[in-house]
């Protein structure tokens, strides 16, 4: 089964949500913010993708963070941080069985629905 983490309010999150549900895929929510997302789901992440792939460079909340809060974040991940602060990672985050997507890209959901 595919997992989805977001936030509710995310324009790309509704998007996906709606992709899949369309498409009938079985799937499980994690809102970021509803207390069910774990620095456990986020190091499971880390162990197949770097850090970069999950940080939003262009989020608000990585632009309120100084020159070397960013700087400790990429080079040292604080996993308590991220998942505190979770408008830092790009959203959705989709899970499959053998791949994490950061993003919403209409072709990557549809492969993975076609995998499902």
């Amino acid at each position: 089964m595919l997992c989805l983490f977001g936030i509710n309010s995310c324009d790309r999150v509704v998007k996906a949500k709606k992709i899949l549900s369309s498409a009938k895929v079985e799937f499980e929510y994690i809102d970021f913010r509803k207390g069910f997302f774990l620095t456990s789901h986020l190091a499971d992440w880390l162990k197949k993708v770097t850090i970069d792939d999950v940080i939003s460079l262009r989020s608000q909340a990585w632009k309120k963070l100084d020159q070397q809060q960013q700087q400790e974040l990429l080079s040292s991940p604080n996993l308590q941080f991220i998942v505190d602060n979770p408008t830092l990672i790009k959203r959705p985050v989709l899970v499959t069985k053998d791949h994490i997507f950061f993003g919403f890209k209409q072709k990557i959901y549809e492969e993975a629905i076609n995998n499902v």
